[in-house]
């Protein structure tokens, strides 16, 4: 083993090395070119790589076009994993389950999308009144509140990371967290298991039972999130793609098929955040006036 050890070490010693220069030099034709040999030489394609020419067979030259894609595309997903720009531009038409989301194509939209989720909750001190007083009825709000926030900044983070299956699933809960406020409005005996320390919690489906009825197509929503939150169906095999020919491919990396999907996401956070602002903000004015909260309408 050493023997062998030291043969490789000589070997690895023995190859030329080059660096790229301190300041780009006429960047990319300075650093890099490809050309087709004339007919006195054997091989066909020329690569010259900082002055030093590689003469190369086409299957070679081939070759080193896969390994630099594959490699190319690693060091990619890596670099915009870490925040860095990456090396390959950005697409709105990568093929579903293929490559890594680049969220920068929706810095717009999640850029809104945090403005809307702090205004959420803006001016929401003024339920405690002139003197600041704190009391039982206040608590159910303020778990709606911390929950709402929670949700939303939690779905932005997982759509910047492109991660369709933790959005799902925290739209899931922001959306069971609104309607909630929708169930109780007319069951103010419930707000008791809305408590700090309840024992028992409310019934998810008599609650989207009722927000289907204030918001019609609110139950259609929250199955479609559920079948991405659940271990079964599209939450199972979000990233499975199967081809004509019944090959397929698939990878535990969670990624978005598309940004329109993304999109989707964020509309959907849209939706609820604006009505949770609603919730928010009526619960509020109820407190703001002296009225003791009695729901969370």
């Amino acid at each position: 083993m050493g023997k062998g050890s030291r043969l490789r070490r000589q070997h690895a010693s023995a190859v030329s090395v080059t660096h790229e220069p301190a300041e780009p030099i006429d960047w990319p034709d300075g650093h890099v070119s490809v050309e087709l040999t004339g007919p006195e030489h054997s091989e066909c394609i020329v690569v010259t790589i900082h002055g030093v020419g590689h003469h190369l067979h086409s299957t070679t030259a081939q070759a080193l076009n896969d390994r630099l894609r594959d490699k190319i595309e690693e060091w990619d997903a890596f670099a915009k994993s870490q925040g860095a720009a990456g090396a390959l531009p950005l697409s709105e038409e990568a093929p579903s389950g293929i490559g890594p989301f680049d969220a920068r194509v929706l810095d717009e939209d999640l850029a809104r999308a945090k403005l809307k989720t702090r205004d959420m909750v803006r001016g929401t001190l003024g339920m405690f009144g002139p003197r600041g007083e704190l009391t039982e009825a206040h608590f159910p709000l303020l778990g709606f509140i911390e929950r709402a926030q929670a949700f939303s900044l939690g779905t932005i983070a997982m759509v910047e990371s492109g991660n369709p299956l933790g959005a799902a699933t925290l739209l899931r809960s922001l959306a069971e967290n609104l309607a909630t406020a929708f169930y109780v409005t007319t069951r103010p005996s419930e707000l008791s298991k809305l408590q700090p320390g309840a024992q028992h919690g409310l019934p998810v489906g008599k609650v989207i039972a009722a927000a289907e009825k204030s918001l019609p197509g609110f139950k259609s929503m929250y199955d479609n999130l559920s079948a991405m939150a659940h271990p079964a169906g599209g939450g199972a095999f979000h990233t499975l793609k199967v081809g004509d020919d019944g090959t397929f491919t698939w990878q535990s990396h969670p990624t978005f098929k598309d940004v329109s999907q993304a999109k989707e996401m964020l509309s959907l956070l849209d939706d609820l955040g604006d009505l949770s602002a609603q919730v928010i903000k009526q619960t509020v004015d109820q407190f703001e006036q002296g009225v003791a909260a009695t729901n969370l309408d």
